[in-house]
């Protein structure tokens, strides 16, 4: 490891590295932490948590004890060791932590933009992008928190690409209007689904990108494959 960090789970065990040790440094006390704990300090999901634990005590920057009766948590609660805060002291006088972004960009990693509408059919994306290989960012399933901004805002710096799916919902959501102007400002590429009936002229900068067009929920799945299918192809996967 070291000021640059190579993929999402370095990110995420970076950023509970980071409130672990200054959670001790404000209390001024060697603390233990649970789960819930961590998900208060951070807003990461479990499953986010659980693989940071593993990466951190993988590298020894951690010590985790227990596992029976924690679930949805692997582990029953964590501490910092030696190694752990060195590598903390070490990143912050890089000022690894004061860029943009903790995380390079993840090739693999694919920001899901959808209005709640079509949750369900952002659910389904995602499901084939980790059958192909990829990670999916669906914020209402990798967010368990009410910090839900601090995730959002990490995924879109870290993602390699962004597959807004436009429904007549899409465009009346500004949240989904940020997101496309941020990985759009970012360079990153774009990857629309156009569901039916949607008239592409209203649709802002997303009208210049090719995608899918013409969706429905017969020819869903088949479309997405489609696009999946180019995106390992402009991306070089």
């Amino acid at each position: 490891m070291g000021d640059t960090l190579e993929n999402p789970i370095e990110n995420v065990a970076m950023i509970v590295l980071r409130a672990v040790v200054e959670k001790d440094l404000e209390t001024k006390t060697k603390g233990n932490y649970n789960g819930p704990d961590l998900k208060e300090l951070t807003g990461l999901s479990h499953e986010w948590i659980n693989d940071a634990i593993s990466f951190l005590e993988n590298n020894g920057l951690i010590k985790h004890f227990g596992a029976l009766g924690t679930a949805p948590y692997k582990f029953a609660w964590i501490e910092i060791t030696t190694d752990g805060k060195y590598e903390y002291y070490e990143l912050v006088s890089k000022g690894t932590f004061d860029k943009p972004s903790l995380s390079v960009t993840n090739q693999r990693l694919i920001f899901i933009s959808y209005s709640s509408e079509d949750k369900k059919l952002a659910g389904r994306v995602k499901e084939l992008l980790i059958k192909n290989g990829f990670l999916g960012f669906l914020a209402h399933e990798d967010i368990e928190s009410d910090r839900w901004l601090p995730i959002v805002e990490q995924n879109l710096r870290a993602c390699s690409c962004l597959i807004p799916i436009v429904s007549d919902n899409f465009d009346k959501r500004w949240w989904t209007n940020q997101e496309v102007g941020y990985v759009i400002g970012a360079g990153k590429k774009v990857f629309p689904l156009f569901l039916k009936h949607v008239d592409r002229n209203t649709m802002g900068f997303l009208t210049e990108y090719q995608g899918e067009i013409g969706i429905n929920l017969e020819n869903f799945d088949s479309k997405a494959r489609s696009l999946i299918e180019r995106i390992k192809s402009e991306l070089r996967i």
